[in-house]
């Protein structure tokens, strides 16, 4: 199997980093269905109930975006090995280690070998604008999906940690594609042998599913690549305990809207974001550990709305036999 494009997307990465581096040392109550009823000559009319919606199916269903080819929740199916560059050693290991960690706790694939390829780079810089742009210009693969019109959006940095994802799909013949358009891939790579762990291809055009399965086209996504990258500037004074757990979380699915604070479920996620009216949590919380959880769970060939109602139901039970047991 190949791995040169792999390999030498990650140099790129590397080398980008080390320029910009050293440039700067519950759910509402159920109404009655309409109805009519007169009492004394007057009729009343009840109001008709809003749908209901569960908190955790909301979650995911605003935090968590559908993968491109399939509309179904990524997560990494290659074992997971994690790079932290740009902060002092010590702090760069307990990063690391936090994200094997979290990722053994919800059943996430890890390797086991030293010296492994990373597929989840994460890093700090004085200049993250200036980093991003750079990666932009040279490997803007790297940055995921995307269409021409989005890549300004795309390449803004503007939080104190952004990231980045790779997806790919697979079919049930074995073969895989990478979910990048042709049009951002820069260089010399061809697209008809060109790797990204796991024996990628560039483009999904030719994936054929089975028709008819109860399972829909049995087509799959995963994660094969997640860029971190995080502002030195906004994130070295802080504690470095929330910041581990938040890279922790980004790093092992794939989230947006992280500027906005969310009121549905307590969530590391509201670490960052703006506007919390309640000081937000400061390490991953239960919510958090089952979605996850769930997400590694669920069948990888269910539909997206499929896997949405699963990961919610997975959420609502643990919680509820959490509130039992400390009864």
């Amino acid at each position: 199997m190949t791995r040169g494009w792999k390999r030498a997307g990650m140099a790129a990465l590397a080398i980008l980093a080390t320029g910009a581096a050293t440039a700067q040392a519950s759910a509402p109550a159920t109404v009655p269905k309409a109805a009519a009823a007169n009492l004394d000559g007057v009729t009343v009319v009840a109001k008709k109930p809003p749908p209901v919606v569960s908190n955790a199916s909301e979650f995911v269903r605003q935090r968590m975006p559908e993968s491109p080819s399939t509309g179904q929740y990524a997560r990494f199916r290659e074992p997971i090995c994690v790079a932290v560059q740009g902060m002092p050693d010590q702090f760069n290991s307990f990063v690391h280690d936090r994200v094997i960690k979290l990722a053994k706790e919800v059943g996430a694939p890890v390797s086991t070998f030293w010296g492994c390829t990373p597929n989840v780079q994460v890093i700090f810089t004085d200049q993250p604008q200036r980093l991003l742009t750079n990666i932009g210009r040279k490997r803007e693969e790297v940055l995921g999906f995307h269409y021409h019109s989005q890549f300004k959006k795309l390449t803004t940095f503007d939080r104190p940690i952004q990231s980045w994802y790779v997806t790919r799909t697979r079919d049930p013949h074995g073969r895989n594609f990478l979910d990048v358009s042709r049009q951002s891939v820069v260089g010399d790579i061809n697209g008809a042998d060109a790797q990204f762990g796991g024996g990628s291809e560039l483009g999904g055009g030719g994936l054929h599913g089975h028709a008819g399965s109860r399972l829909g086209a049995e087509l799959s996504s995963d994660i094969a690549f997640a860029l971190i990258i995080g502002d030195r500037n906004k994130v070295s004074n802080g504690k470095i305990g929330p910041v581990a757990d938040y890279i922790a979380f980004l790093a092992l699915a794939r989230w947006q809207g992280l500027e906005h604070c969310n009121a549905v479920i307590p969530s590391i996620l509201n670490f960052m974001a703006d506007d919390c009216q309640e000081n937000p949590p400061e390490t991953v919380t239960a919510y958090d550990l089952n979605l996850l959880k769930a997400l590694y769970l669920v069948n990888p060939r269910e539909s997206g709305s499929q896997q949405r109602m699963e990961i919610a139901d997975h959420i609502v039970k643990a919680a509820t036999e959490a509130e039992t047991a400390a009864r």
